[in-house]
């Protein structure tokens, strides 16, 4: 269901402008926090290695298993159907 209707925002950019730009925002978001993710795993794994850390028992392992994780999945999706 929310396919369909990004699908048609970002089909009609132009008609449907705000949803458009509240969609692009949102993959921002996603965009920038995955970037924090990555950026955060890099130096924990440096520093505690294969020891726990104090997010969760897996310690990095747990880290690296975050960056699979978007919150707006159906945006990515959509963009990447439509060619964006």
């Amino acid at each position: 269901m929310w396919s369909d209707v990004l699908r048609i925002i970002y089909q009609h950019p132009d008609a449907y402008w705000a949803a458009y730009e509240v969609s692009e925002r949102l993959r921002r978001i996603e965009i920038n926090f995955q970037s924090w993710r990555f950026h955060h795993g890099k130096p924990s794994k440096r520093i505690i290695g294969s020891k726990l850390g104090t997010g969760a028992p897996l310690g990095v392992k747990f880290l690296r298993s975050v960056l699979d994780i978007t919150f707006f999945p159906g945006v990515l999706e959509v963009r990447g159907a439509i060619g964006r």
